[in-house]
């Protein structure tokens, strides 16, 4: 069931957030923006199948920068389209936290720590999550004017009230991905990506499983209008007798397109 009074809490600490950096803005050091985005995801499977994806989420966030300090704070409501009963759900309020910096002597980048507090249904009630906290570290490298590349580290750690959700499933405990990007400029107002993270997670039992992620999509923007489509796969990176490598780009069972309208201001 959709819990109103989580929603309403978040909305009201993200329109705090808001205010205040409102309110700073007017000195020349400080500028806020915010965003609206609404998602729609769905799988390659038919209605028939039973096995069909398809699902609508809106999301909102505040950015605010103070120097070569950056700050945001984003959360979303989604809802299963294939059931005409299915409840509203909130997501988890994620903060962030980034700043630029030197990795090498010609090599710039920029570091990201972030913490996830369990808003959610599923992280709060099904799975006991007390809060995600993570590091990310970024290293984009610009080709020429229309092609960059971008290379990612991240390591994110999960504080649970117990071991195991209200399954007996083990949780998640830590998570370590290496992650690589492209993007190409078509024009001033088309691009063209691609990206590619490997994940190695590991559970409070100590049981270490490999994923991978692959996606590619293109974006067009119309002044604050920004719309992204895009298709994914995630998979096991081991078939499961734990040997073989599992590696595929096209796999219409295990993979989902998706489509982003969103607006800043």
């Amino acid at each position: 069931m959709f819990n109103k009074s989580h929603f309403i809490n978040s909305c009201i600490f993200l329109f705090k957030l808001s205010l205040v950096l409102s309110l700073v803005c007017f000195n020349n050091t400080f500028s806020a923006s915010f965003n609206l985005g609404t998602t729609y995801v769905g799988n390659f499977k038919g209605q028939d199948t039973g096995e069909n994806y398809s699902n609508l989420s809106t999301s909102m966030g505040v950015t605010s920068k103070f120097g070569d300090v950056t700050v945001s704070a984003s959360s979303s409501v989604s809802r299963d389209l294939n059931d005409q009963y299915a409840d509203v759900l909130f997501g988890d309020l994620r903060v962030n936290g980034s700043i630029g910096h030197r990795v090498l002597p010609k090599l710039e980048g920029s570091s990201s720590v972030f913490l996830v507090l369990p808003t959610s249904k599923n992280s709060r009630d099904f799975k006991n999550l007390n809060s995600s906290l993570g590091h990310t570290l970024s290293i984009p490298y610009k080709l020429n004017d229309s092609f960059g590349l971008n290379f990612t580290l991240t390591n994110i750690y999960h504080f649970y009230k117990y071991a195991t959700d209200i399954f007996g499933r083990s949780n998640t405990r830590n998570q370590h991905a290496v992650g690589a990007s492209a993007n190409y400029s078509v024009s001033e107002k088309l691009g063209l990506f691609g990206s590619l993270r490997s994940t190695k997670s590991f559970t409070h039992s100590n049981v270490g499983s490999d994923s991978y992620n692959l996606g590619i999509g293109l974006n067009t923007s119309i002044r604050k209008f920004n719309l992204t489509m895009g298709y994914e796969i995630n998979d096991n990176l081991l078939m499961p007798n734990g040997i073989e490598r599992n590696f595929q780009v096209f796999d219409l069972d295990k993979s989902y397109f998706y489509l982003n309208l969103g607006v800043r201001f």
